[in-house]
């Protein structure tokens, strides 16, 4: 889709991105948002037909969960 967007106007603004726009911001390839999707991990989604959207802050929130503390051993 190339970094399209879906604006969704009315009492709350919402502007999602596809999962193109969303794998550039995770830094991977949209075919692992795809596989995670079909394995239910990754990032929660709205599915709108048959395009995939994310919310920029679902993004951010998921990859805060990622965070990695080392332990020393």
């Amino acid at each position: 889709m190339n970094g399209a967007a879906l604006k969704l106007v009315g009492d709350d603004d919402i502007s999602l991105v596809d999962d193109d726009e969303a794998a550039k911001r995770l830094l991977q390839k949209p075919s692992t948002l795809a596989s995670w999707r079909a394995t239910g991990r990754g990032p929660p989604f709205y599915k709108v037909g048959r395009r995939v959207f994310y919310h920029p802050r679902d993004l951010r929130a998921w990859l805060t969960e990622q965070r990695q503390v080392p332990r020393p051993r």
